[in-house]
């Protein structure tokens, strides 16, 4: 924020903290002290203590999904109060759009100060409550998602969770879908600064040279509601393993996607994006090696210290790239970006022209 660079790298590690915290609680059987080298990243999911103190999920303290989440004591209180302190959190996203409307109101009309509030009220229309759904997307889906496969509705506060985890499932599966379809709309439009300016916690630092490159917010959605319904597979079905399949080939292919397509518009944030997925994908084989999967306690141990090796790696990878834009600065990075951009259009002109080349001597 002070040197006015990019904030990918913050929402990118979140984005992948996220995605691992969760990893131990696959259907496989690890030794507990091994979510130790994940558990911190439960952080990015609200999850902050091992008391539940919200009284209303008080009586979810001893409840747990299934005889795997109770190894890692992450009761059904205490995800509902993750999701309490999630609700909190947007209700001060709202608290602070009101204060700085209020300021931008009466400060004098003209002055520096107002231009800075009114910039930075701007950005509260869409953007900052577009990011704020697309951190706890992941956690609503999935609390919601994890309550309908519970089933239990012998009370009223399960009741009253059975009917807004439909709403949040019907929600969920919506409002991404308005996105894509608002993105792609406006596609031919995205070039102007003034109409993408609202929306660019969906396209943040995303080329928007060819329609191909946009779907890295569907896929956001995409990959996150397909790892919350996996996460909630019973213990004895026999679609265990498809849990890591799909984990794994989303991952593969958005490791090929990004390679391919290059949809960053610096190559410097393409490769860190590729290398942060790399870490994850690394990260994911280890735990599925370190678990019941793997008899051989010998390629455990070496797994064990690969697990741990990816935890440190994905965050140096974000830290060296957060250093790196701090000392390139704003106007490097930007003309890196523009240089980016004409190689890229230049090798799309080279591909066109080869095409039409092709297709006259094969009409011919």
């Amino acid at each position: 924020m002070i040197r006015n660079t990019t904030l990918l790298p913050l929402w990118t590690l979140i984005d992948y903290m996220q995605l691992a915290a969760f990893l131990p609680l696959f259907n496989f059987n690890f030794i507990p002290y091994m979510y130790d080298a994940l558990k911190p990243f439960l952080v990015s999911h609200c999850v902050f203590t091992n008391d539940v103190y919200v009284p209303i999920f008080k009586e979810f303290e001893d409840e747990y999904f299934n005889e795997n989440w109770k190894k890692y004591w992450l009761s059904v209180g205490k995800l509902g109060q993750a999701l309490y302190c999630i609700i909190l959190v947007g209700l001060a996203l709202v608290a602070a759009n009101i204060v700085c409307a209020i300021a931008w109101f009466v400060t004098p009309k003209g002055s520096k100060l107002n231009a800075f509030l009114a910039k930075k009220l701007s950005q509260f229309k869409f953007n900052a409550y577009i990011r704020f759904y697309m951190l706890s997307y992941y956690d609503l889906t999935f609390f919601a998602v994890m309550k309908l496969t519970d089933g239990t509705a012998h009370t009223d506060a399960r009741k009253l969770a059975n009917m807004v985890s439909y709403v949040i499932v019907v929600v969920s599966v919506l409002l991404p879908f308005a996105f894509s379809v608002l993105i792609c709309k406006r596609f031919p439009y995205m070039k102007i600064k003034e109409v993408k300016q609202n929306f660019n916690s969906l396209v943040l630092n995303i080329d928007k040279g060819r329609r191909l490159r946009i779907i890295v917010p569907i896929f956001f959605f995409v990959r996150r509601f397909s790892t919350a319904c996996m996460l909630t597979v019973p213990l004895d079905s026999t679609m265990i393993f498809l849990q890591y399949v799909v984990i794994v080939v989303i991952s593969h292919a958005w490791m090929i996607y990004v390679m391919t397509a290059k949809p960053y518009a610096s190559p410097m944030l393409n490769r860190y994006v590729f290398t942060s997925e790399g870490t994850y994908v690394m990260c994911c084989v280890s735990t599925l090696v370190f678990s019941d999967s793997e008899p051989s306690l010998p390629i455990k141990y070496g797994f064990s210290i690969i697990l741990c090796t990816t935890v440190v790696l994905l965050i140096f990878n974000n830290l060296l790239c957060v250093m790196t834009l701090l000392y390139r600065g704003p106007e490097k990075l930007k003309k890196e970006i523009h240089l980016a951009k004409q190689r890229r259009i230049d090798a799309e002109i080279a591909w066109d022209l080869e095409r039409d080349r092709i297709q006259q001597e094969f009409q011919a």
